[in-house]
């Protein structure tokens, strides 16, 4: 009898970078004449932060500026970076996804997040509803991939998971985030660190919005990369938790895999 594998055969892990969408802001909260740090400074004494970076603005204010995701599909890994425009953002990321789907017939994927149930999913539903109309528009073949990509993610068919994914159902068994198996109040860098994984060498998430006006994408990308190169390498500390002693080989190897991965990094603009 075949032993069954601790990892699945295929899967996403991905997480993304966002600033704060400054046009929205003044659009809904502003008054007047405010400016930008009218409207933050507000927010902050509304909140009783010491600073106005220490704000962090609800969801739709969130502003995508990078996605990352590392696939594994079988025995091949790849790992993507795209960072710039927004809509170009989503739309690479849907039609990525939506490739996939398509070619995978059995073993459907899972989703690997860090705190994605909570934040990126959320961001990436909302902010997705801003470019429908463009994605509905764009050229044929991308079309078709966003359009398989939405429709299975999206798709509350099979409750139960009998034979699809239901993927937004909150215990979906294929939308897995590793937050809720270590409590809220854990951050990603505490638990790599704990388990002596590599993590963020390229600066910190507060000067996401300073490289972005400054132009510097690759720094971002690769920031990103590096959060999801960590996410995988916790999941699969996870399950050797939750696994007999004969997958350790198996997460050892995946693991020594991941080391050798380097990021595809792409700058989209309009």
């Amino acid at each position: 009898m075949e032993r069954k594998l601790a990892i699945p055969k295929n899967l996403f892990v991905f997480d993304i970078e966002t600033i704060r969408d400054r046009d929205l802001l003044a659009s809904v909260k502003g008054r007047g004449k405010d400016t930008f740090e009218d409207i933050m400074e507000r927010e902050r004494k509304r909140l009783k932060k010491e600073s106005i970076d220490d704000v962090f603005v609800a969801t739709p204010y969130h502003k995508i500026v990078c996605i990352s995701c590392l696939r594994k599909i079988g025995d091949k890994r790849t790992l993507k970076s795209w960072c710039g425009s927004e809509g170009k953002v989503l739309e690479t990321f849907w039609a990525s996804i939506g490739v996939i789907l398509k070619e995978v017939t059995k073993d459907a994927p899972y989703i690997i997040t860090f705190n994605g149930k909570r934040f990126d999913i959320p961001v990436i539903t909302t902010r997705t509803l801003r470019y429908l109309d463009s994605f509905l528009t764009c050229k044929e073949d991308l079309q078709k991939h966003i359009d398989v990509a939405l429709n299975t993610y999206f798709s509350t068919k099979d409750k139960w998971e009998n034979t699809r994914p239901n993927y937004t159902n909150k215990y979906s068994r294929f939308n897995v985030d590793l937050i809720e198996h270590f409590g809220f109040g854990a951050s990603l860098e505490a638990l790599c660190k704990i388990c002596g994984i590599p993590v963020k060498s390229e600066g910190s998430g507060s000067e996401i919005e300073r490289y972005y006006l400054n132009g510097d994408y690759e720094r971002i990308a690769r920031y990103c990369a590096e959060d999801v190169r960590a996410t995988y390498a916790l999941y699969l500390r996870m399950l050797l938790m939750h696994h007999a002693k004969d997958t350790y080989g198996e997460i050892k190897r995946e693991l020594k895999n991941l080391e050798s991965i380097r990021p595809e990094i792409k700058k989209l603009t309009h």
